[in-house]
């Protein structure tokens, strides 16, 4: 059985649940979650354990990530070409040549 970390939220759900399906505390006690809640994280402790509670978007980027290429593009083309431009004319040109940035990305990058 391999090691599994939770974060401190996950773990306290984890100690909650498991103090519940050993019958040591009561289903009532807990206002942090709904009664449903609990009876369904019950039953994802009793079937997986503690690797039930690791949320499933852990370790994954956001599907809205741009991607490494596209920022180094974007670096090269305003370091290079569009320098004494600002970023809302940049975003604009960018747009021409057919590359679509949010504002905020783009002032991130």
């Amino acid at each position: 059985m391999r090691k599994v970390d939770l974060r401190m939220n996950e773990q306290n759900k984890y100690e909650i649940i498991k103090d519940v399906a050993n019958k040591r505390t009561s289903v009532f006690k807990f206002s942090s979650c709904s009664i449903r809640n609990i009876f369904k994280l019950k039953s994802l402790y009793l079937n997986k354990g503690k690797e039930g509670f690791i949320h499933g978007n852990r370790n994954r980027k956001p599907s809205i990530t741009l991607s490494e290429n596209l920022v180094n593009e974007i670096v090269t083309l305003y370091s290079n070409k569009y320098f004494d431009s600002n970023f809302k004319h940049f975003k604009e040109l960018l747009e021409d040549i057919d590359i679509k940035v949010s504002y905020n990305a783009l002032h991130q990058v």
